[in-house]
């Protein structure tokens, strides 16, 4: 985890920063053994300049994946804790990584799993709607399966929008070089 604090040192120089740390009493007694007191300190959210399906290296194409993923493990009836740790251990995307296992954790302290995705930053209301409709009526395998639809229908329309832009700009070039 991550934690911003705001500290003095014994000469009352103030210092602001950000540390990673397991947890908050953790982070406190690193503080105190640099000699620092403790003026402020709070858990770091996730910054996301992108609010889309994912942050700043994770792709729809890896949510896609992970979706899907989660579809298939709901199905053959694997509860969602043994799935997302399944998931952490067979994720390559360090950022991908985090965010499932603060989902993992927030989980298994009892929050919903809408609520774990939400808090993450890294998912957009659409799928945490989704999710939360899955948990409501039962069936997260078809929440899953409709956030992978959906994400799928998503790469696809923009993989033909970027090859129609494409051919038009082939088109118009040619059309230069002709008249030239």
């Amino acid at each position: 985890m991550e934690f911003e604090d705001l500290s003095i040192d014994a000469a009352g120089k103030e210092f602001k920063g950000s540390l990673a740390s397991p947890d908050l009493h953790n982070a406190r007694a690193k503080l105190r053994e640099m000699g620092l007191t403790v003026i402020e300190l709070r858990e770091r959210k996730a910054a996301s300049a992108r609010r889309v399906f994912g942050g700043k290296d994770i792709t729809d194409t890896d949510l896609y994946n992970l979706f899907k993923e989660l579809k298939v493990l709901a199905a053959s009836g694997i509860n969602i804790d043994k799935a997302l740790s399944l998931l952490i251990g067979s994720t390559a995307k360090p950022l991908l990584k985090r965010a499932l296992e603060e989902v993992l954790r927030d989980i298994k302290g009892g929050k919903s799993l809408a609520k774990a995705f939400e808090d993450t930053g890294r998912f957009t209301p659409l799928a945490v709607v989704m999710l939360r409709v899955g948990e409501g009526v039962g069936d997260l395998r078809s929440a899953f399966e409709n956030i992978s639809d959906y994400l799928g229908f998503q790469i696809k329309f923009r993989s033909e929008v970027r090859n129609a832009m494409a051919y038009t700009s082939f088109l118009g070039m040619a059309t230069v070089v002709v008249l030239i």
